[in-house]
């Protein structure tokens, strides 16, 4: 049911870009990198990606959400990162790709060299 919401709510590109806006930090900016390296709002640029893993997800991509919202204290925002994350993966967009482009641009120190997994959304880490 949670699922559900995630992508009724988040197809919305108001509610995406609001939602990328509330987990902030380095994952938000690198997100919206990628967006405008796409020609898109980062709102418009999520709500596709939601869309799209609404009509393309296996059941076993469905079961990976589901259990990625488990222990989360903010599981709309976690489920939406693991939607986001799938996508990016899927389009062979490496979170490592993203940190190297924006590095070069003179990006804030902590997207360079490492992996910035951003804000944890869960209470089982």
């Amino acid at each position: 049911m949670l699922t559900r919401d995630i992508v009724h709510s988040c197809a919305n590109s108001k509610v995406a870009a609001a939602a990328l806006a509330s987990i902030g930090g380095a994952y938000s900016a690198r997100i919206s990198l990628i967006a405008a390296e796409s020609g898109l709002e980062p709102g418009a640029f999520i709500s596709a990606m939601v869309r799209d893993f609404a009509r393309q997800a296996s059941g076993g991509d469905w079961a990976r959400l589901e259990n990625s919202l488990r222990c989360s204290d903010f599981p709309l925002l976690q489920g939406l990162r693991h939607i986001i994350d799938t996508s990016l993966s899927r389009q062979g967009q490496d979170m490592a790709e993203s940190n190297d482009k924006a590095g070069a641009r003179q990006a804030p120190a902590v997207w360079k060299g490492h992996r910035e997994s951003g804000p944890t959304l869960s209470r089982c880490n």
